[in-house]
């Protein structure tokens, strides 16, 4: 058997530290950036569709179509 002594225990010990700090950051760093459940639920079809218009990735016609389809449901 090979017999590190000291120094094996040392290389060991920083090696089970360092993954354990990576751990706790990456699980700190997600829960961060994780989107709460109760937003998630609330925004509606017709919000998504303003939000759509507001940015300019759909044009006036298309608001107003999609908009009075949801309506009518």
């Amino acid at each position: 058997m090979m017999d590190g002594g000291w120094g094996g225990w040392m290389f060991g010990g920083v090696v089970v530290m360092v993954a354990f700090w990576a751990l706790l950051f990456w699980v700190i760093v997600s829960l961060v950036r994780r989107p709460t459940r109760s937003d998630a639920g609330t925004r509606g079809a017709a919000d998504v569709l303003a939000e759509r218009f507001a940015r300019g990735d759909i044009d006036a016609e298309e608001y107003e179509s999609r908009r009075s389809a949801l309506g009518s449901r």
